[in-house]
């Protein structure tokens, strides 16, 4: 069961791999003026990542992941957390307040910010857990399974949104 539960820690640090990947491949063709392009695949990375956060978080020892699992990473990790994490909080900063961009009235860039500014974050929970953790075989087999309960909830949110059932439509 220890084998399985590492596995799906790998799946999930593949995934989060790939979602920060898109967001930064969605915030170039931001910055590169493609609003139309990106538009549907940025609420698509948006609610994948935000979806993402929660099967990822049940793996924080104590829940708090700043004390624990951020300060045993490697430096090379901590220091690419905490560039993104500037970076989208002066993007953010910067378009929301001091020079708003007239030609991204729905806010997708800073969105895209958000998201790479906050994404990072998970993968040093998931570097914890994998290589660092000093978790017993048991606990990372009772933590894989909450995680999993909780990963098929937000597909199943995920895809209830992308059929239309979680949208709101005024009558």
């Amino acid at each position: 069961m220890a084998r399985v539960a590492r596995m799906y820690v790998i799946t999930l640090l593949t995934v989060e791999l790939l979602l920060l990947s898109a967001s930064f491949l969605l915030h170039f063709a931001l910055w590169l003026g493609r609003e139309q392009v990106s538009s549907k695949a940025t609420h698509t990375v948006v609610l994948g990542t935000f979806l993402s956060i929660f099967p990822v978080a049940v793996f924080g020892k104590d829940r708090n992941i700043w004390k624990n699992e951020f300060r045993s990473c490697p430096s090379w990790l901590r220091s690419f957390v905490l560039i993104c994490l500037f970076y989208g909080m002066v993007v953010a900063i910067c378009q929301l307040f001091l020079f708003p961009m007239k030609s991204d009235p729905d806010g997708l860039f800073v969105v895209s910010a958000f998201t790479i500014a906050f994404c990072p974050m998970f993968l040093c929970v998931l570097y914890s857990v994998l290589w660092r953790s000093d978790w017993g075989p048991s606990e990372l087999v009772k933590r894989s399974g909450i995680s999993f309960a909780v990963a098929v909830a937000m597909v199943l949110m995920f895809t209830g949104n992308g059929n239309g059932y979680l949208s709101h439509r005024a009558r």
